[in-house]
Protein backbone atom coordinates (compact mmCIF):
# COMPACT_ATOMS: atom_id res chain seq x y z
CA UNK A 1 0.00 0.00 0.00
CA UNK A 2 1.45 3.27 -0.86
CA UNK A 3 2.06 5.72 2.34
CA UNK A 4 1.00 9.44 2.26
CA UNK A 5 2.64 9.19 6.51
CA UNK A 6 4.60 12.54 6.69
CA UNK A 7 6.97 12.83 9.73
CA UNK A 8 6.51 16.09 10.54
CA UNK A 9 8.68 16.21 13.57
CA UNK A 10 11.39 14.33 13.71
CA UNK A 11 13.87 13.13 16.42
CA UNK A 12 17.53 14.08 15.98
CA UNK A 13 20.46 12.45 14.97
CA UNK A 14 22.14 12.76 18.22
CA UNK A 15 19.62 13.65 21.20
CA UNK A 16 20.35 13.81 24.98
CA UNK A 17 18.69 10.48 26.22
CA UNK A 18 16.80 12.32 29.84
CA UNK A 19 15.41 15.38 27.75
CA UNK A 20 12.38 15.40 25.33
CA UNK A 21 12.49 12.63 22.49
CA UNK A 22 8.86 13.30 21.09
CA UNK A 23 8.24 12.84 17.19
CA UNK A 24 4.76 14.16 15.24
CA UNK A 25 3.50 12.40 11.92
CA UNK A 26 0.60 12.74 9.84
CA UNK A 27 -1.37 10.72 7.20
CA UNK A 28 -1.91 13.20 4.64
CA UNK A 29 -4.64 11.19 2.73
CA UNK A 30 -7.71 11.98 4.12
CA UNK A 31 -9.78 9.03 3.13
CA UNK A 32 -7.33 6.49 4.66
CA UNK A 33 -6.86 8.99 7.97
CA UNK A 34 -11.05 8.83 7.82
CA UNK A 35 -11.06 4.98 8.17
CA UNK A 36 -12.84 3.57 11.20
CA UNK A 37 -10.54 3.04 14.06
CA UNK A 38 -7.72 4.50 12.00
CA UNK A 39 -4.51 4.40 14.74
CA UNK A 40 -1.16 5.51 13.66
CA UNK A 41 1.93 2.51 14.24
CA UNK A 42 5.27 3.30 15.60
CA UNK A 43 7.43 0.27 16.00
CA UNK A 44 10.85 0.90 17.79
CA UNK A 45 13.94 -1.11 17.18
CA UNK A 46 16.54 -0.98 19.37
CA UNK A 47 20.39 -2.04 18.86
CA UNK A 48 20.83 -5.01 20.37
CA UNK A 49 17.53 -5.73 21.24
CA UNK A 50 15.74 -8.70 19.47
CA UNK A 51 12.46 -7.60 17.56
CA UNK A 52 11.01 -4.21 18.22
CA UNK A 53 8.13 -2.88 20.24
CA UNK A 54 4.80 -1.30 18.62
CA UNK A 55 2.86 1.85 19.81
CA UNK A 56 -0.50 2.65 18.98
CA UNK A 57 -1.70 6.12 18.52
CA UNK A 58 -4.94 7.70 17.35
CA UNK A 59 -4.63 10.64 16.03
CA UNK A 60 -4.94 14.07 17.71
CA UNK A 61 -8.85 15.25 17.56
CA UNK A 62 -7.91 18.81 16.48
CA UNK A 63 -5.16 17.87 13.84
CA UNK A 64 -5.38 14.16 12.95
CA UNK A 65 -1.52 14.14 14.65
CA UNK A 66 -0.04 11.20 15.40
CA UNK A 67 2.23 12.29 18.61
CA UNK A 68 4.36 10.43 20.33
CA UNK A 69 6.97 10.42 23.17
CA UNK A 70 9.77 8.23 23.32
CA UNK A 71 11.97 9.39 26.15
CA UNK A 72 10.95 7.37 29.06
CA UNK A 73 11.29 4.01 27.15
CA UNK A 74 14.31 4.49 25.39
CA UNK A 75 16.23 6.36 28.51
CA UNK A 76 15.99 2.70 30.00
CA UNK A 77 18.55 1.71 27.52
CA UNK A 78 21.51 3.46 28.61
CA UNK A 79 23.19 3.47 31.69
CA UNK A 80 26.66 5.75 33.17
CA UNK A 81 30.34 4.19 32.60
CA UNK A 82 33.10 4.75 34.79
CA UNK A 83 36.18 2.57 35.65
CA UNK A 84 36.57 1.59 38.96
CA UNK A 85 39.38 0.02 38.96
CA UNK A 86 42.56 1.74 36.65
CA UNK A 87 44.79 -1.12 37.01
CA UNK A 88 42.74 -2.62 33.99
CA UNK A 89 43.33 0.24 31.66
CA UNK A 90 46.58 0.66 30.32
CA UNK A 91 45.69 2.67 27.02
CA UNK A 92 43.95 5.89 26.72
CA UNK A 93 40.75 5.55 25.55
CA UNK A 94 37.70 3.37 26.27
CA UNK A 95 34.22 2.59 25.28
CA UNK A 96 31.24 3.94 26.89
CA UNK A 97 28.72 1.74 25.12
CA UNK A 98 26.33 1.26 27.73
CA UNK A 99 26.07 5.23 27.48
CA UNK A 100 24.62 5.18 24.14
CA UNK A 101 22.02 3.33 21.82
CA UNK A 102 21.25 3.37 18.21
CA UNK A 103 17.42 3.18 17.32
CA UNK A 104 15.37 3.62 14.57
CA UNK A 105 11.23 4.02 14.15
CA UNK A 106 9.23 2.54 11.41
CA UNK A 107 6.14 4.16 11.10
CA UNK A 108 2.47 2.78 9.66
CA UNK A 109 -1.00 2.90 10.35
CA UNK A 110 -4.55 0.26 10.71
CA UNK A 111 -7.87 0.88 10.29
CA UNK A 112 -11.19 -0.59 9.57
CA UNK A 113 -12.00 -0.66 5.83
CA UNK A 114 -15.59 -0.25 7.18
CA UNK A 115 -16.89 -0.34 10.68
CA UNK A 116 -18.23 -4.18 10.28
CA UNK A 117 -14.26 -5.47 8.85
CA UNK A 118 -11.48 -6.67 10.86
CA UNK A 119 -8.73 -4.08 12.06
CA UNK A 120 -6.16 -4.13 8.79
CA UNK A 121 -2.41 -3.27 9.54
CA UNK A 122 0.13 -1.38 7.84
CA UNK A 123 3.48 -1.12 9.15
CA UNK A 124 6.31 -0.34 8.19
CA UNK A 125 5.03 2.28 5.60
CA UNK A 126 8.02 4.93 6.46
CA UNK A 127 11.46 3.64 7.60
CA UNK A 128 12.73 6.42 9.71
CA UNK A 129 16.19 6.71 9.85
CA UNK A 130 19.25 6.15 12.30
CA UNK A 131 19.23 7.54 15.17
CA UNK A 132 21.25 8.17 18.34
CA UNK A 133 20.71 8.91 22.31
CA UNK A 134 23.33 9.16 24.68
CA UNK A 135 23.24 9.01 28.65
CA UNK A 136 23.17 13.40 28.79
CA UNK A 137 20.39 15.41 30.63
CA UNK A 138 20.74 18.91 30.00
CA UNK A 139 18.44 21.86 31.77
CA UNK A 140 15.66 22.95 29.72
CA UNK A 141 17.02 26.00 28.08
CA UNK A 142 20.55 24.43 27.05
CA UNK A 143 18.47 21.84 25.98
CA UNK A 144 16.68 24.09 23.33
CA UNK A 145 19.94 25.75 22.29
CA UNK A 146 21.71 23.15 21.78
CA UNK A 147 23.42 22.36 18.69
CA UNK A 148 25.24 19.03 17.99
CA UNK A 149 27.76 20.64 15.88
CA UNK A 150 29.12 22.04 18.99
CA UNK A 151 29.02 19.19 21.47
CA UNK A 152 31.25 16.68 18.71
CA UNK A 153 34.71 15.88 19.44
CA UNK A 154 34.99 18.17 22.01
CA UNK A 155 35.19 17.46 25.94
CA UNK A 156 31.53 16.50 27.38
CA UNK A 157 32.09 19.14 30.43
CA UNK A 158 31.96 22.98 30.53
CA UNK A 159 34.55 23.10 32.79
CA UNK A 160 37.79 22.88 30.71
CA UNK A 161 40.44 23.43 34.49
CA UNK A 162 40.94 22.16 37.34
CA UNK A 163 43.91 21.06 39.67
CA UNK A 164 45.22 17.52 40.13
CA UNK A 165 47.82 15.25 42.45
CA UNK A 166 50.11 12.57 41.02
CA UNK A 167 48.60 9.71 42.13
CA UNK A 168 44.45 10.83 40.87
CA UNK A 169 42.79 9.54 38.16
CA UNK A 170 40.89 11.08 36.06
CA UNK A 171 38.63 11.15 32.77
CA UNK A 172 36.23 13.04 30.85
CA UNK A 173 33.94 12.09 28.04
CA UNK A 174 33.75 12.91 24.44
CA UNK A 175 31.36 12.21 21.80
CA UNK A 176 31.07 11.96 17.98
CA UNK A 177 29.41 11.43 14.71
CA UNK A 178 32.34 10.62 12.87
CA UNK A 179 34.39 8.18 15.30
CA UNK A 180 37.72 8.29 13.46
CA UNK A 181 38.34 11.66 14.35
CA UNK A 182 39.02 10.11 17.71
CA UNK A 183 42.39 9.15 16.86
CA UNK A 184 44.59 10.70 19.55
CA UNK A 185 45.09 12.37 23.00
CA UNK A 186 47.72 14.95 22.64
CA UNK A 187 49.77 15.54 26.22
CA UNK A 188 51.68 19.21 26.09
CA UNK A 189 53.67 19.57 29.67
CA UNK A 190 54.70 22.63 31.17
CA UNK A 191 57.18 23.37 33.79
CA UNK A 192 56.68 26.41 36.78
CA UNK A 193 58.02 29.12 33.74
CA UNK A 194 55.86 28.22 31.02
CA UNK A 195 58.25 26.48 29.27
CA UNK A 196 57.12 23.42 27.48
CA UNK A 197 58.75 20.34 28.64
CA UNK A 198 57.14 17.45 26.04
CA UNK A 199 54.41 16.65 23.85
CA UNK A 200 52.55 13.22 24.12
CA UNK A 201 50.52 11.21 21.53
CA UNK A 202 48.43 8.30 22.85
CA UNK A 203 47.03 6.69 19.74
CA UNK A 204 43.01 5.10 19.97
CA UNK A 205 43.51 1.25 19.04
CA UNK A 206 40.14 0.42 19.50
CA UNK A 207 37.85 -0.82 16.84
CA UNK A 208 35.84 1.94 14.74
CA UNK A 209 32.67 1.44 13.03
CA UNK A 210 30.07 0.19 16.22
CA UNK A 211 28.42 2.37 18.06
CA UNK A 212 31.04 2.33 21.31
CA UNK A 213 33.10 3.93 19.11
CA UNK A 214 31.30 6.98 18.99
CA UNK A 215 31.46 7.63 22.69
CA UNK A 216 34.54 7.18 24.61
CA UNK A 217 36.32 7.94 27.99
CA UNK A 218 39.62 9.60 27.46
CA UNK A 219 42.10 9.43 30.28
CA UNK A 220 42.96 12.83 32.08
CA UNK A 221 44.76 12.11 35.32
CA UNK A 222 48.18 11.65 35.97
CA UNK A 223 48.21 8.36 37.28
CA UNK A 224 46.29 7.21 34.56
CA UNK A 225 48.01 9.08 31.84
CA UNK A 226 51.36 7.32 33.77
CA UNK A 227 50.14 3.43 33.27
CA UNK A 228 49.64 4.06 29.51
CA UNK A 229 51.44 1.34 27.88
CA UNK A 230 49.44 0.80 25.32
CA UNK A 231 49.41 3.26 22.54
CA UNK A 232 51.75 5.60 23.18
CA UNK A 233 53.16 6.26 19.85
CA UNK A 234 55.10 10.18 20.81
CA UNK A 235 57.45 10.24 23.98
CA UNK A 236 57.92 7.96 26.67
CA UNK A 237 56.87 7.44 30.28
CA UNK A 238 57.01 8.65 33.17
CA UNK A 239 54.07 11.51 31.23
CA UNK A 240 53.82 13.29 34.26
CA UNK A 241 56.33 13.46 37.21
CA UNK A 242 57.79 16.18 39.73
CA UNK A 243 58.69 18.78 37.20
CA UNK A 244 55.63 18.96 35.77
CA UNK A 245 53.76 22.39 37.21
CA UNK A 246 50.41 22.00 34.60
CA UNK A 247 49.87 20.04 31.29
CA UNK A 248 47.41 20.28 28.82
CA UNK A 249 45.77 17.57 26.60
CA UNK A 250 43.81 17.57 23.20
CA UNK A 251 42.15 15.50 21.03
CA UNK A 252 43.15 14.93 17.60
CA UNK A 253 41.84 13.25 14.52
CA UNK A 254 43.97 10.89 12.25
CA UNK A 255 45.86 13.99 10.48
CA UNK A 256 46.99 15.45 13.48
CA UNK A 257 44.73 18.21 13.70
CA UNK A 258 43.16 19.29 16.63
CA UNK A 259 39.18 18.71 16.73
CA UNK A 260 38.68 19.64 20.31
CA UNK A 261 39.60 22.37 23.25
CA UNK A 262 42.38 21.86 25.35
CA UNK A 263 41.82 20.73 28.88
CA UNK A 264 43.99 21.87 31.24
CA UNK A 265 45.43 20.75 34.91
CA UNK A 266 47.40 22.45 37.37
CA UNK A 267 49.93 20.00 39.56
CA UNK A 268 48.42 20.75 43.21
CA UNK A 269 49.50 18.05 45.92
CA UNK A 270 48.48 17.67 49.67
CA UNK A 271 49.51 20.50 52.18
CA UNK A 272 48.37 20.14 55.51
CA UNK A 273 45.22 17.93 54.66
CA UNK A 274 44.93 15.37 52.63
CA UNK A 275 43.12 15.72 48.91
CA UNK A 276 39.33 14.41 48.91
CA UNK A 277 38.19 13.77 45.06
CA UNK A 278 34.99 13.67 43.97
CA UNK A 279 34.02 12.29 40.58
CA UNK A 280 30.80 12.83 39.72
CA UNK A 281 28.32 12.66 36.44
CA UNK A 282 28.44 16.07 35.08
CA UNK A 283 25.09 16.52 32.40
CA UNK A 284 26.35 15.68 29.31
CA UNK A 285 26.57 12.20 31.05
CA UNK A 286 30.62 11.84 31.61
CA UNK A 287 32.58 12.03 34.67
CA UNK A 288 34.14 15.58 35.93
CA UNK A 289 36.30 15.73 39.23
CA UNK A 290 37.06 18.60 41.82
CA UNK A 291 39.23 18.44 44.71
CA UNK A 292 38.85 19.56 48.21
CA UNK A 293 41.92 20.55 49.76
CA UNK A 294 41.48 22.02 53.04
CA UNK A 295 40.00 19.71 56.13
CA UNK A 296 37.77 17.23 56.00
CA UNK A 297 36.13 15.87 59.07
CA UNK A 298 34.71 12.33 58.96
CA UNK A 299 31.35 11.43 61.12
CA UNK A 300 28.75 8.61 61.66
CA UNK A 301 24.87 9.11 61.58
CA UNK A 302 23.08 6.56 64.08
CA UNK A 303 19.83 5.74 63.94
CA UNK A 304 18.58 3.42 66.64
CA UNK A 305 15.67 1.68 67.54
CA UNK A 306 14.54 0.32 70.97
CA UNK A 307 11.72 -1.44 73.59
CA UNK A 308 11.53 -1.23 76.98
CA UNK A 309 11.69 -4.78 78.54
CA UNK A 310 11.26 -5.80 82.09
CA UNK A 311 13.25 -8.05 83.47
CA UNK A 312 12.21 -11.45 85.60
CA UNK A 313 13.27 -9.67 88.98
CA UNK A 314 11.89 -12.95 91.56
CA UNK A 315 14.29 -15.52 91.50
CA UNK A 316 13.52 -19.30 92.44
CA UNK A 317 13.77 -18.64 96.05
CA UNK A 318 10.94 -16.15 95.86
CA UNK A 319 13.44 -13.21 96.58
CA UNK A 320 12.86 -9.71 94.63
CA UNK A 321 16.63 -9.05 93.50
CA UNK A 322 17.44 -5.91 91.36
CA UNK A 323 21.07 -5.97 89.58
CA UNK A 324 23.33 -3.15 87.91
CA UNK A 325 23.83 -5.23 84.67
CA UNK A 326 19.43 -5.55 84.22
CA UNK A 327 18.55 -4.78 80.58
CA UNK A 328 15.56 -2.76 80.78
CA UNK A 329 15.62 -0.13 77.32
CA UNK A 330 17.16 -2.77 74.52
CA UNK A 331 18.04 -1.44 71.45
CA UNK A 332 17.30 -4.45 68.72
CA UNK A 333 18.10 -2.00 65.71
CA UNK A 334 20.99 -0.18 64.61
CA UNK A 335 22.38 1.29 61.85
CA UNK A 336 24.86 3.59 60.67
CA UNK A 337 26.02 5.80 57.59
CA UNK A 338 29.35 7.42 57.32
CA UNK A 339 29.33 10.97 56.27
CA UNK A 340 32.33 13.34 55.45
CA UNK A 341 32.35 17.09 55.76
CA UNK A 342 34.39 18.56 52.52
CA UNK A 343 36.12 21.65 52.21
CA UNK A 344 38.00 23.19 49.54
CA UNK A 345 40.04 26.92 49.19
CA UNK A 346 38.80 29.46 47.03
CA UNK A 347 36.94 29.07 43.97
CA UNK A 348 36.14 30.95 40.82
CA UNK A 349 32.77 32.74 39.76
CA UNK A 350 32.97 30.11 36.69
CA UNK A 351 33.82 27.23 38.73
CA UNK A 352 30.91 27.96 41.13
CA UNK A 353 28.42 27.93 38.14
CA UNK A 354 29.84 24.77 37.24
CA UNK A 355 29.59 22.95 40.51
CA UNK A 356 25.96 22.82 40.76
CA UNK A 357 26.58 19.69 38.47
CA UNK A 358 28.41 17.90 41.63
CA UNK A 359 24.94 19.24 43.62
CA UNK A 360 22.35 17.75 41.52
CA UNK A 361 24.74 14.89 39.98
CA UNK A 362 22.40 10.99 40.69
CA UNK A 363 25.96 9.58 40.64
CA UNK A 364 29.25 10.59 43.36
CA UNK A 365 32.17 8.50 44.31
CA UNK A 366 34.93 9.54 46.77
CA UNK A 367 38.35 8.64 45.48
CA UNK A 368 40.64 6.80 47.53
CA UNK A 369 44.51 6.62 47.36
CA UNK A 370 45.73 3.48 48.73
CA UNK A 371 49.64 3.95 49.22
CA UNK A 372 50.36 0.31 49.77
CA UNK A 373 53.35 -0.18 47.18
CA UNK A 374 50.45 -0.71 44.10
CA UNK A 375 49.36 2.25 44.50
CA UNK A 376 45.80 1.11 44.17
CA UNK A 377 42.79 4.10 44.12
CA UNK A 378 39.22 3.14 45.12
CA UNK A 379 35.90 4.70 44.33
CA UNK A 380 33.98 4.54 47.23
CA UNK A 381 29.94 4.98 46.29
CA UNK A 382 28.51 8.65 47.78
CA UNK A 383 24.88 8.19 48.07
CA UNK A 384 23.98 11.91 48.71
CA UNK A 385 25.20 15.23 49.50
CA UNK A 386 23.58 17.12 52.33
CA UNK A 387 22.24 19.89 50.81
CA UNK A 388 18.96 21.15 49.05
CA UNK A 389 19.86 24.01 48.41
CA UNK A 390 23.13 25.41 46.30
CA UNK A 391 23.80 29.23 45.84
CA UNK A 392 25.62 29.72 42.89
CA UNK A 393 28.63 32.79 43.72
CA UNK A 394 29.65 35.76 41.77
CA UNK A 395 32.17 37.61 42.17
CA UNK A 396 30.41 40.57 41.95
CA UNK A 397 28.40 39.91 45.26
CA UNK A 398 30.48 37.85 47.07
CA UNK A 399 34.44 38.65 45.72
CA UNK A 400 35.66 35.80 47.83
CA UNK A 401 34.31 32.46 48.36
CA UNK A 402 35.01 28.79 48.73
CA UNK A 403 32.71 25.84 49.00
CA UNK A 404 31.93 23.16 51.62
CA UNK A 405 29.61 19.97 51.87
CA UNK A 406 29.23 16.88 53.70
CA UNK A 407 28.77 13.97 51.39
CA UNK A 408 27.23 10.80 53.05
CA UNK A 409 28.47 7.28 51.90
CA UNK A 410 25.90 4.81 49.79
CA UNK A 411 26.01 2.11 52.29
CA UNK A 412 24.59 1.22 55.51
CA UNK A 413 26.11 -0.25 58.32
CA UNK A 414 24.02 -2.62 60.54
CA UNK A 415 25.05 -3.51 64.43
CA UNK A 416 23.84 -6.81 66.02
CA UNK A 417 20.02 -7.31 66.29
CA UNK A 418 18.62 -7.68 69.73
Amino acid sequence: MASNIQIKTDLKDYAPAYNELTVVVREDDNPTRGKPDFKYIFDLYIEGVIGFTRFKVSPSPTNDLGIKSFGNILESYVQSYILKDDTLLTGGFQFMDQGIKRYHIEYGNEYRLTASDAIVQYPSLVVGGNKYIWNASLPYNEWLDLNFNNVKDNWLTTQFSGDVAINNVGYAGVISDTDTNIEYIEVKTYDSLNVLIDTYRIQNLLSTGVTGSKYMSLITGPKNLNNVTFGLVLGSQPIIDSSVAYYTLDVLDGALASVSDLLTFTMKEQCNYPIKRLHFQNKWGAFDTFNFDLVSKPSVNIQKKSYKFNPNRVNASGLLSFDKSDRTNINYHVKSSNQMQLNADWITEGQSAWLEELFTSPEIYLEEFIDDGKGIVNLISVAEIQSNKYDIKTDKVERLFNIDLIITFSNDNYRQRR
